[in-house]
């Protein structure tokens, strides 16, 4: 039986090991531990990460937070209308592809339409396909992209 649910300082360790397999993966540094736990530890408080479990045992997570902020400074072109942001979204290896991660989005839509709040937003690198591939079966579509190129 699984269960949705805000997370708790218990579920930190499973945050945190999330992120950094998430940065690992994009091959993006990420936070040091120390900077990652209080970032953890604030959005528990905040209520903006919410914890799917298994058998009452965390397996997957969304940290989320609503805001008419325009990530990386960009013009999404909704600055006056709130909208929800996706920091970062994990489910564990083991429990990929059976249905948990659409649970989560559920949850989330759910949330954000009793805030009011008609849009979800989010980013992903173009190197993680699996991660691209979820949400796109979920109906995100590509909004904007932002190329870069590292000069030597």
């Amino acid at each position: 039986m699984n269960e949705i649910r805000y997370a708790s300082k218990e579920d930190s360790n499973l945050i945190i090991k999330g992120i950094i397999e998430i940065c690992n993966l994009e091959k993006e540094k990420p936070e040091t531990k120390n900077k990652l736990t209080k970032q953890t530890k604030n959005a528990i408080q905040r209520k903006e990460i919410r914890i799917i479990t298994l058998d009452h045992k965390p397996i997957g997570f969304v940290q989320y937070k609503f805001t008419k902020k325009t990530p990386y400074g960009i013009d999404y072109g909704n600055s006056e209308n709130k909208f929800c942001w996706i920091d970062w979204f994990y489910i564990t290896k083991e429990h990929r592809k059976k249905g948990f991660g659409e649970t989560l989005i559920k949850d989330l839509k759910l949330i954000s339409k009793k805030k009011q709040i008609s849009e979800i937003m989010l980013d992903v690198f173009n190197i993680n396909n699996k991660a691209i591939k979820f949400y796109k079966k979920e109906g995100f579509k590509d909004y904007i992209q932002i190329s870069r190129k590292k000069i030597n």
